[in-house]
């Protein structure tokens, strides 16, 4: 379906005046409408026009099937501790299939203009957050998974960030229970990224290189994602220390 189509549907129910012509400017305005929404009272065919909408511009994007990426032992020519379970991989992680994604988010699972989880799964996803937490504060590092809506993964972990961001004891029990709740949940494949303020990449893969060595643990692959090329560097250069040696 025409995404000028749904996108002129979803910006007269909300009422915006003079609704561009241009499909940029068309976009422009339903993202700032979605940042500054509060109240989710939607009627259905609304939201399926978002989701109709949103899963055209999804299959428009370039796709990587997380399950067929290739981990570190074979990327990066060596091998590492748990090297056949993690892999390195750069870009938008609304883009790459797993069983599991993960969400950072306040207590109150507020919505922002970085959080392209809420923005690419749709209004659908941020209601359900507000209807499964009913106004009560959640925890820092607690979980809660749901459905991924319009992503192309099939869960979202979502996880309550430490109020300091110098707790790093915090921090690491985020990662923790993150995994610990996607393993619980049969999930096989997960995507996680630095999700803290902070540079929190050393935490993170302590915390995977724990959870990997459980006897218990189930996971077959963690993607870990990186938004760009620096970012990608320092995890390569953080994981010579978990280089294997043939002596």
């Amino acid at each position: 379906m025409d995404k000028k189509i749904l996108l002129k549907k979803l910006l007269e129910y909300f009422k915006v005046k003079d609704i561009p012509e241009n499909l940029n400017e068309m976009k422009k305005k339903y993202k700032e409408i979605i940042l500054s929404l509060d109240k989710y009272d939607i009627p259905e065919d609304i939201l399926t026009a978002e989701d109709k909408y949103l899963r055209v511009e999804l299959i428009n994007k370039k796709l990587t099937d997380g399950e067929k990426y290739n981990t570190i032992d074979v990327n990066l020519d060596n091998k590492y501790k748990h090297g056949d379970k993690i892999a390195l991989w750069q870009g938008d992680e609304s883009t790459i299939y797993a069983d599991v994604l993960i969400n950072p988010v306040n207590e109150k699972f507020d919505l922002n203009k970085k959080n392209k989880v809420y923005m690419n799964a749709g209004m659908r996803l941020r209601k359900k957050c507000l209807e499964l937490i009913d106004d009560k504060k959640v925890n820092p590092t607690e979980v809660l998974i749901t459905r991924a809506y319009n992503l192309i993964s099939d869960f979202i972990i979502h996880v309550v960030l430490p109020e300091d961001e110098n707790d790093l004891e915090g921090l690491a029990k985020c990662y923790s229970n993150v995994l610990e709740c996607a393993d619980n949940n049969i999930a096989k494949t997960i995507v996680l990224s630095d999700i803290s303020n902070k540079d929190s990449k050393e935490i993170l893969l302590e915390e995977v290189m724990k959870y990997l060595d459980l006897d218990r643990c189930h996971i077959e692959k963690i993607i870990i994602v990186t938004d760009n090329d620096d970012e990608f560097e320092k995890y390569i250069e953080l994981l010579d220390k978990y280089k294997e040696t043939t002596e």
